[in-house]
């Protein structure tokens, strides 16, 4: 499956919606501007669409990036919950290759008003080897950095993480300050652009996200 029938396959089941929604960074800024979009790349079991199909197809994208940047790891790590289905995917991607001993997960705990990752891991790992995090999304590097500290705290080692959608709302940025390096297989503008073209949505929804972006970035510099 090409990028663009991926990103309209995706718009069809729901994963991708436009509107107003609260995202996970409105539990530290409940008074920051609402999402115009919404992106739910999660598993039913979840609280989302993602077919099997589409959770395998995500692996392999995921892995073909990880193949043609030659990108160095020993372990995979999933964040939970989303990321998770996906590490998953990502080792049956490597046709054999990979096995399930080489994946890593992170525990979640849930509160009403707070999501965070903790440093307990359940797998297999040496000290000193190098994990490659996978999610589905960043926005903020919030929860990035909450995984790579726990992956850090057990002696592991943490350079890259592959996400399907970078909203180009400063995570690129944070995780490098953070030593990391961020791949995703769509970024927003990219996203966008493909639905525009393909008359999923109008340029005025288009210039609405960009539009938002820029607000809530400018929100952020203020309250942060």
């Amino acid at each position: 499956m090409d990028k663009e029938t991926l990103a309209l396959v995706l718009f069809n089941l729901g994963a991708i919606q436009f509107g107003q929604f609260k995202l996970k960074m409105h539990e530290q800024y409940p008074n920051a501007p609402l999402s115009p979009i919404y992106i739910n790349l999660r598993i039913p079991s979840n609280k989302g669409n993602l077919t099997d199909e589409l959770v395998e197809e995500i692996g392999w994208q995921f892995y073909n990036i990880a193949d043609s940047e030659n990108l160095y790891y020993q372990r995979i790590a999933g964040l939970p919950k989303a990321g998770d289905p996906l590490a998953e995917a990502f080792i049956l991607a490597s046709d054999g290759i990979l096995c399930s001993e080489e994946l890593l997960y992170l525990e979640k705990e849930e509160t009403e008003s707070r999501r965070r990752i903790l440093s307990d891991i359940r797998g297999v790992s040496q000290e000193g080897e190098t994990a490659l995090v996978i999610d589905d999304m960043i926005t903020r590097a919030t929860t990035k950095i909450e995984g790579v500290d726990a992956l850090r705290v057990n002696n592991l080692l943490v350079t890259d993480c592959i996400v399907l959608v970078d909203r180009e709302q400063g995570g690129v940025q944070q995780l490098a300050e953070y030593g990391v390096q961020l791949h995703a297989l769509f970024t927003m503008t990219e996203l966008l652009n493909i639905y525009v073209e393909s008359k999923y949505i109008t340029k005025e929804t288009q210039q609405k996200v960009a539009g938002y972006q820029k607000e809530v970035e400018k929100y952020l510099k203020k309250h942060s």
